[in-house]
């Protein structure tokens, strides 16, 4: 089978250090050319970090209550970026409990409490990417390039550590989930699921998933998480500070991104479909009719789950996860670039999966996979100037090509059984 030498394990290995090495340096040059906290780049230092430790700060120094303080945020943020015009603001809109994981950080000055971020969010994806290899079930001797090829992911690498966001902590959470359902431990894979409250947006179609799977344990522990950390929340800020963050989520469901920007969401940086179609310009009665159709789509893969019922530690179980894991970043209603580091798990078991079944990558997967590492580095820009975000569709080819080896099963993956890899692999 033909391999483009673009695509060979090599190549691939010594560009992705390049893009570690270059990282580092840049990040050096950011911190040390700062001043008054924005970079000799333009951007300001840590990007949103700047919520996260602003939210640490309140709890630290003016109680829970003023958590949810917009005037407040947008106070602290103009005393750490004084040259930001006055209608700028970097609001905070997680759940409280971030911001009691952050209020240790925000005791530290502003770029040493980034810093020690950018190592503990280092450390965190490190150690979610190795427990998506253990759930894919990789073999060990292409740990390393994986590791090396995912830390070089730019919406990891780019918009998780130079950009401050926290991404690591969803990453950790659902791969912890993966690897504990599939080594048959549902109780404690439902606890690790329900860290990803943080961010509701994560959760359906992998909730969707797992009743389709029937693992009721797995929702069940799910639930029981759910309930202690809102109980969590009730201690730590009290009652007003988590019903501020109950209506946050209502007046969010409200605010999807509109044409180009709006003020909060800033579209040409979000990656799921209904963002896609509004840059397009997509009057709204056909977004509904497209997420419509993906909902029947949906409603469609959790009827096939469920019809075939899989076993903890199978393949086809893998397979679910990592369809689900795909379907969560486009058929959604916003999800940002920097959730994209949710595919690196996806591919891990997609690949180690058809490395099992096939003699090898298919040319068609490999080519998927480039475009899902290649396109976030201009997809942005596309979108601001053209209004088109190609990073979408590739993650949902992607997706597609996950539900046709979920409908597969069993089978060996070949050119008969395989159709969409047909013409790729007789290049």
């Amino acid at each position: 089978m033909y391999v483009p030498k673009l695509l060979d394990r090599r190549r691939v290995r010594r560009v992705s250090i390049a893009v570690l090495l270059t990282s580092a340096l840049l990040l050096i040059v950011a911190v040390l050319t700062a001043k008054n906290n924005r970079t000799i780049f333009g951007p300001n230092l840590g990007g949103d970090w700047l919520a996260f430790h602003d939210a640490g700060r309140i709890l630290n120094e003016y109680g829970p209550n003023r958590l949810y303080d917009v005037g407040l945020q947008a106070e602290l943020y103009h005393n750490t970026l004084p040259d930001e015009p006055p209608e700028a603001n970097l609001p905070f809109a997680n759940a409280p409990f971030v911001a009691v994981m952050a209020a240790p950080l925000a005791k530290l000055p502003y770029i040493a409490s980034y810093l020690a971020w950018v190592m503990i969010s280092l450390a965190i994806f490190v150690a979610a990417l190795m427990l998506a290899l253990r759930a894919a079930d990789m073999p060990r001797s292409r740990w390393t390039f994986c590791l090396i090829v995912g830390l070089s992911f730019e919406p990891l690498m780019f918009e998780c550590i130079h950009g401050g966001q926290i991404s690591a902590i969803g990453l950790f959470a659902l791969t912890a989930a993966a690897f504990l359902n599939l080594s048959n431990r549902p109780l404690s894979a439902g606890l690790a699921l329900a860290v990803c409250i943080y961010k509701p947006t994560l959760l359906p179609i992998v909730l969707i998933m797992l009743a389709a799977c029937r693992q009721w344990r797995v929702l069940g522990g799910f639930m029981i998480g759910s309930l202690l950390l809102g109980i969590f929340c009730l201690l730590a800020v009290g009652l007003e500070a988590t019903f501020d963050y109950l209506r946050i989520l209502a007046s969010y469901a409200g605010l999807c991104p509109g044409p180009i920007s709006n003020g909060i969401f800033v579209t040409w940086k979000f990656i799921d479909l209904n963002s896609f179609l509004k840059l397009l310009g997509t009057d709204r009665i056909w977004i509904a009719l497209v997420m419509l159709a993906a909902a029947i789509e949906v409603t469609r893969g959790a009827r096939l789950l469920w019809n075939t019922p899989v076993a903890p530690g199978t393949d086809d179980l893998r397979m679910a996860w990592a369809c689900a894991l795909s379907c969560t970043l486009v058929l959604n209603v916003y999800v940002g670039i920097y959730d994209s580091v949710l595919i690196l798990p996806s591919l891990f078991i997609t690949t180690a999966v058809v490395l099992r079944r096939a003699e090898e990558v298919p040319s068609m997967l490999r080519l998927l996979m480039a475009c899902a590492f290649v396109l976030p580095w201009c997809s942005q820009i596309m979108a601001r100037e053209m209004g088109f975000q190609p990073f979408t569709l590739a993650l949902l080819a992607i997706g597609a090509m996950q539900f046709q080896l979920l409908s597969i099963g069993n089978k060996s993956y070949n050119i008969k059984v395989f159709p969409v890899f047909s013409t790729m692999s007789r290049v």
